[in-house]
């Protein structure tokens, strides 16, 4: 409160393997948001959905059982999650600004994709963050801390961003510029 933070994003790799013993774990911590009454989103992340690093499974997981909707379900800014419950939308006001924040999980599946259409629909002309733990990759160059988008980055761009100008900001887990996945 004295520092006047509104709302605060995690953007995926809540745990490192996916474990139900990781997800208690992380979920303790995250009760220090819960027991003060913070605003927070969080994304999936590839370590954190059944499957493995390359696999975009999706299904009943540890991490529904510790961060799916009834965690954040309750907070005045939940707007609203996917029917598979790996994404979610929240609006906060700050500095007299209303924003929408859409927190999509690794790879987005295209049931997903629509979900997030539907709520930039229900929400026209409201600025809007997403949160999400892939968007770009780091160039095949070892000696460049450049970035592009990945193949799944392009996909958010052309099916959300580009075509909605109240997107005005995305955040995303950062790679290491030596992993290339």
């Amino acid at each position: 409160r004295e520092k006047n933070i509104v709302f605060t994003v995690q953007l995926g790799d809540i745990v490192n393997n996916g474990l139900a013993t990781e997800f208690a774990q992380a979920s303790n911590v995250f009760k220090i948001f819960d027991g003060n009454d913070i605003q927070y989103g969080y994304a999936a992340g590839n370590h954190d959905i059944n499957g493995g690093l390359y696999d975009n499974v999706r299904g009943s997981s540890p991490y529904l059982d510790y961060f799916g909707p009834s965690r954040i379900a309750h907070q005045r800014s939940f707007c609203g999650a996917s029917p598979d419950g790996y994404n979610y939308c929240h609006t906060f006001v700050g500095g007299g600004q209303r924003f929408l924040v859409l927190s999509l999980d690794w790879r987005a599946s295209d049931a997903t994709m629509q979900w997030a259409q539907a709520k930039l629909d229900e929400f026209p002309n409201v600025p809007t963050i997403i949160t999400t733990h892939e968007l770009v990759a780091p160039t095949t160059d070892l000696t460049s801390d450049a970035a592009t988008l990945s193949d799944y980055g392009q996909t958010v761009w052309d099916r959300l961003i580009k075509s909605h100008n109240q997107i005005f900001l995305t955040l995303t887990h950062s790679a290491d510029a030596k992993y290339n996945p």
